[in-house]
């Protein structure tokens, strides 16, 4: 999919996040979402990290 870590990816989604950038934002929320259910070796921290994010999201 990509070479991007999941905190790099996480990193991205709180920058975009914490500027009010939604489209930015939506755009690495999904592409977390999508690592989580492709399933492989990161797919679990990809899980906790999307859990993460809509607990930040909710905050």
């Amino acid at each position: 999919m990509c070479d991007l870590s999941n905190a790099e990816v996480f990193t991205n989604w709180q920058e975009c996040n914490r500027e009010n950038r939604q489209q930015g934002a939506d755009y690495w929320y999904d592409f977390m979402t999508k690592r989580a259910k492709r399933g492989g070796k990161d797919a679990e921290d990809a899980k906790q990290r999307v859990e993460t994010m809509d607990r930040l999201c909710v905050a």
